[in-house]
């Protein structure tokens, strides 16, 4: 039977209906029905039912239900030393398993010496399917130690999440020469 109309029905798994949005398919050339469902609508990634409700033509609504999974982005991260005189380094995010979802990867670092006043944020640079930062030891009063790095990532869907930790040891040439 001819469809007059098709609503679809999508909502997260967790937390029940709390994030349950309607949208109306719209019908293409060749008879197929389609909608784009913006994941800033709903709770980020994780399992979705979707119920799409035909309306026919005769007054009859069909449903069919089924589920999609919205996969989290993940992300492998090392370090590497650009300087070894000032212990700047580069944060490299490499094994991003859905490139096409990230609008933006942000980085935030700070030494472990006085907790968390010299943090900074840095926008990663992309690079094909990889992402880097350079962070220069100057932000962070040249401390040596420990350097605790996380990033997080805003996907295409407009949600902001941590998806790595890690940290970074560094040495720094304290001498008057270098600094």
């Amino acid at each position: 039977q001819d469809a007059t109309g098709v609503r679809i029905a999508a909502w997260s798994e967790g937390n029940d209906l709390d994030d349950l949005q309607w949208y109306q398919a719209e019908q293409q050339s060749d008879g197929t029905w389609t909608v784009e469902i913006p994941l800033s609508n709903h709770s980020g990634t994780g399992f979705y039912y979707v119920h799409c409700y035909k309306e026919t033509d005769d007054g009859q609504t069909l449903v069919l239900g089924s589920g999609v999974t919205v996969p989290a982005i993940t992300a492998s991260v090392d370090t590497e030393i650009t300087n070894s005189t000032t212990g700047a380094f580069r944060v490299n995010i490499t094994d991003v398993n859905v490139p096409e979802a990230v609008e933006t990867i942000q980085v935030a670092v700070w030494s472990d010496k006085d907790g968390q006043d010299d943090l900074t944020w840095t926008t990663a640079t992309r690079k094909g399917d990889s992402w880097y930062a350079d962070i220069d030891t100057a932000d962070h009063n040249y401390d040596a130690g420990i350097y605790w790095i996380h990033c997080y990532v805003t996907d295409t869907g407009d949600q902001t999440y941590i998806f790595q930790m890690t940290d970074r040891s560094v040495t720094v040439d304290q001498s008057e020469d270098n600094l």
